[in-house]
């Protein structure tokens, strides 16, 4: 039977939403005042090394570092099956808003994974990169925060997910040609707190109740006249 929930997109695009429209602040020093360029930071699903592309020729040379970075990229590395969450599917959960019982039922079969993304950031120097990671760490306190994500949209079910900050990592390739360029790029890996659900069952509604079923029963013949046996008594009189 298919069926399709679109769970994981969901995810994904609020992982996303955490890191758009972020901006950093170029101070160009060579004039006199000194210029302060503001510039947005474009956020791309999956990795795009537009400076490889630009290398190979493939990208034009207008199109050069200072105006392909700074920009960022997310992708949804790997999923688990996080065992440690599973609940008993008798226990009562708690949702915002109204559902019917039905509906908290069927919530109560999904199955809790563990999703892991990783956000790459790439930057020519390193003054945008400590703008952009300053926008970032200070909504992970505790290296986690809680993500409020409608998961279902069709039944319009929310819930409360954790987002957890796991690792960071720094890298700089420098390419040493004539007219090479430096990138630096930082790499940040998050885990999503998140569920897989069933299914969702349709239960036929009970629209009449036939009382006569029993009555009816009796008028279908399952036996064979032949194999009735009808036993006759005499009954004696009250004189005798």
């Amino acid at each position: 039977m298919y069926f399709f929930n679109d769970v994981i997109s969901t995810y994904t695009i609020s992982i996303g939403s955490l890191f758009n429209n972020f901006k950093v602040q170029r101070i160009n020093k060579k004039v006199k005042p000194s210029q302060i360029k503001e510039i947005d930071v474009p956020l791309e699903y999956s990795s795009k090394t537009h400076w490889y592309l630009k290398t190979n020729k493939n990208v034009s040379d207008k199109y050069n570092i200072n105006k392909i970075l700074p920009r960022m990229s997310f992708s949804l590395e790997s999923l688990e099956l996080d065992d440690k969450r599973q609940t008993n599917k008798f226990n009562t959960l708690k949702f915002d808003g109204d559902m019917s019982a039905g509906v908290r039922k069927w919530c109560q079969t999904c199955v809790p994974y563990t999703f892991h993304y990783k956000l790459d950031i790439y930057t020519r120097y390193q003054s945008e990169l400590n703008q952009i990671i300053e926008q970032i760490l200070p909504f992970f306190p505790a290296n986690s925060r809680d993500l409020h994500i409608k998961e279902v949209p069709i039944l319009n079910i929310y819930r409360s997910s954790r987002v957890q900050l796991d690792g960071i990592s720094q890298s700089i390739n420098v390419d040493y040609q004539d007219n090479g360029d430096r990138v630096i790029n930082m790499s940040l890996d998050f885990s999503l707190d998140g569920y897989i659900y069933p299914p969702i069952t349709e239960d036929s509604i009970i629209k009449e109740i036939d009382v006569k079923l029993y009555l009816d029963l009796l008028e279908v013949k399952y036996v064979k006249e032949e194999d009735i046996v009808i036993i006759e008594t005499e009954t004696e009189t009250e004189n005798g």
